[in-house]
């Protein structure tokens, strides 16, 4: 048989489409996979640590079998989260937040949960009360904070905590309140990069209040760099603008911080400010200038030029020095 006739017969032959796949049915193995990989947080905050044993208990000889093939410095209950932390709190309004004990063995445990009176904290329901917690399983611990009273008590840090005893340990779970604070979110740093030597080079920041309290700041820095407005007053959620100026007196590198203070926060927060002073191409055609020979009460006149090769605005003037070291002691 011709082999041309073969070729012709191959390209002739229309192509067969490619069936789809049939997805897979789930099966409970998929699910219970897609539930994990659903509740997994491996980049959240609140990462579950073990709890701190306080005292071990379990000091019998029947304590020390059972127990033996256990690291004694993990808890056989895992707290979640490890430490519960009240914040952004209105002031009067109880709060309310779980803690969730979860038996990490293989047989049921019994922990008692109590904890010592507080004005500011309470447990919900009565104090000491014995939980049954069935193995893999867990129990619910309900906490109250009461921020009543003052406005100064709206400004404090309030620490307790939960005492948990079980049959072989007991562990405590560490409570915080944070107290209301004005937050001002300003970069950590701010680059000027290149700027033109005795040349004012401007940058206008956006700075928002994101913490739950007015915020009354005052603003500083060092020379070269200025800072407007200095002192002001910042409404919870308001925004502003601040405007950071640059004016080198000299070329080279030029580094400091712009410090913002609160009046009800403590520690002062910086933003690195960094800038670069160089010479442009602005300058005179010519350096030097010869005049014609005049006569007495005569006059004699030249043009010079000043070239700005540059995309900025140059203000000039005329002085008997260079700079204003030199200058300085000639006004005293």
């Amino acid at each position: 048989m011709d082999p041309r006739f073969l070729k012709r017969e191959a390209l002739a032959r229309p192509l067969r489409p490619k069936e789809p796949e049939k997805p897979k049915p789930f099966t409970i193995f998929d699910i219970r996979n897609m539930g994990l990989r659903f509740r997994k947080k491996p980049d959240s905050p609140q990462e579950t640590k073990l709890p701190k044993i306080v005292q071990h208990r379990g000091t019998s000889e029947n304590s020390k079998r059972k127990f033996s093939s256990r690291d004694q410095n993990k808890t056989l209950l895992e707290p979640y989260p490890s430490e519960l932390v009240f914040q952004n709190y209105p002031l009067g309004k109880v709060c309310e937040m779980p803690l969730l004990l979860r038996n990490r063995g293989k047989v049921t445990r019994l922990v008692r949960v109590t904890m010592d009176s507080s004005p500011y904290f309470k447990l919900v329901g009565p104090n000491g009360v014995c939980h049954q917690i069935p193995a893999g399983s867990f129990c619910t611990i309900k906490i109250l904070f009461i921020p009543e009273g003052s406005k100064s008590l709206f400004l404090q840090d309030h620490f307790h905590e939960l005492v948990c005893i079980c049959e072989r340990e007991k562990f405590t779970v560490p409570i915080r309140a944070i107290g209301a604070r004005p937050i001002l979110d300003f970069p950590d740093q701010l680059d000027f990069s290149s700027c033109p030597v005795n040349h004012s080079t401007q940058k206008t920041l956006l700075v928002r209040n994101t913490g739950n309290l007015e915020a009354s700041y005052s603003l500083s820095t060092e020379s070269p760099f200025t800072v407007s407005p200095a002192t002001g007053t910042l409404d919870i959620g308001e925004a502003m603008q601040v405007t950071v100026e640059y004016h080198p007196r000299e070329i080279g590198h030029h580094s400091t911080s712009l410090a913002v203070h609160c009046d009800i926060v403590d520690e002062d927060t910086h933003t690195r400010l960094h800038g670069k002073a160089k010479d442009f191409n602005i300058g005179l055609e010519k350096y030097s200038l010869e005049f014609d020979k005049t006569y007495l009460t005569l006059s004699s006149q030249r043009t010079m030029l000043i070239h700005n090769r540059t995309n900025i605005t140059a203000r000039f003037q005329w002085k008997a020095f260079a700079t204003e070291v030199e200058e300085h002691p000639q006004k005293i």
